[in-house]
């Protein structure tokens, strides 16, 4: 089983208001999303046996989030409701489709972290353990996720992480930076997009600083995302292989938009490693160029697929199959 651990929460996505009247205010559409979570669903469509670990709350928000979870076939690993609320976070979308957010999470559900709870959560049989985004953020937080990595990492997982740097909700860089070197120096793989790469390693190119975070924390397999330019595997063996993004939404720009696409594009990376037996940490360390390129040939296309949708809409592994035979 592949673990993802991390925040869900819902996404209120401005949409184009329908009334004509506009003293009616705006039109937000109520959308389960955070990156782990979103990562998560994907997994499940793509037929990957995965489990989700992060507290979802007995209001009817998380109610959402449990349905689409278990329409998604992924397993809750914390199947106990709490009482604290939802997290929220409002969408704005750029006229390219691209998303800002503004989070609230304060007291809510994703961050009623009980590490024994955690832990016994994780007592199964773990091949590959996903962290990231804001579970790497709040310092209040960080013990408690640290403490299952740990025991991911007892587990023999692979640890796989995706930084997903939200720069504007850091109150503590320094300790931020402290605690997010600390999960790297246990990762096997990590994607970052080169936004992540400006903010970890300031004034660097994209591909020196991948170089610099290999060189410090032993990673094997790192991915580097920039959208619609594509993405590009680095291996500690100083293997590099690029590939372009794929898009499906038969160019037109108002189609769709890019939220959820990253979260997409690491199941679609963790999925064809697992599917082609390659979910190992000495398995990443004998990719090879090939290998390579099918990989992320895959998971450009479950995050084109995605962003052909209009918000986090995942595709099934038949949609997948569908659109690279086409």
């Amino acid at each position: 089983m592949i673990v993802v651990a991390g925040e869900s929460l819902i996404d209120f996505v401005h949409r184009p208001q329908i009334s004509a009247d506009a003293s009616s205010g705006p039109l937000y559409e109520a959308c389960p999303g955070g990156s782990p979570f979103n990562c998560a669903i994907a997994l499940g469509r793509l037929e990957i046996d995965v489990g989700f670990l992060c507290p979802l709350s007995n209001d009817s928000l998380g109610g959402l989030l449990t349905d689409r979870l278990q329409d998604s076939n992924v397993r809750l690993l914390q199947s106990d409701p709490v009482t604290a609320p939802t997290s929220l976070a409002v969408v704005s979308l750029s006229t390219d489709g691209s998303p800002s957010y503004s989070f609230y999470r304060q007291g809510t559900a994703d961050r009623q972290l009980n590490p024994g709870v955690m832990t016994r959560a994780l007592s199964g049989s773990i091949e590959a353990f996903q962290i990231g985004s804001l579970a790497l953020i709040e310092k209040d937080d960080g013990p408690s996720w640290s403490t299952a990595l740990q025991a991911a990492v007892g587990h023999g997982a692979l640890i796989s992480i995706d930084p997903n740097v939200r720069t504007r909700l850091i109150k503590d860089h320094e300790d931020y930076q402290s605690r997010l070197t600390a999960m790297l120096t246990q990762a096997d793989m990590i994607k970052a997009s080169d936004e992540d790469l400006e903010y970890l390693y300031p004034g660097l190119p994209p591909e020196d600083a991948i170089q610099r975070a290999m060189a410090d924390h032993g990673i094997t397999l790192t991915v580097l995302t920039r959208g619609r330019e594509g993405a590009t595997a680095f291996t500690s063996s100083g293997m590099k292989v690029a590939r372009p993004a794929a898009s499906f939404t038969d160019g037109d720009p108002g189609r769709g938009d890019s939220i959820g696409a990253g979260d997409s594009f690491q199941a679609g990376l963790l999925a064809w490693l697992k599917a082609n037996g390659q979910l190992s940490k000495s398995r990443l360390t004998a990719l090879g160029e090939e290998q390579l390129a099918q990989m992320l040939d895959f998971a450009s296309t479950v995050a084109g697929l995605n962003c052909a949708e209009t918000g986090c809409n995942p595709p099934t592994l038949e949609q997948v199959r569908e659109a690279r035979s086409g």
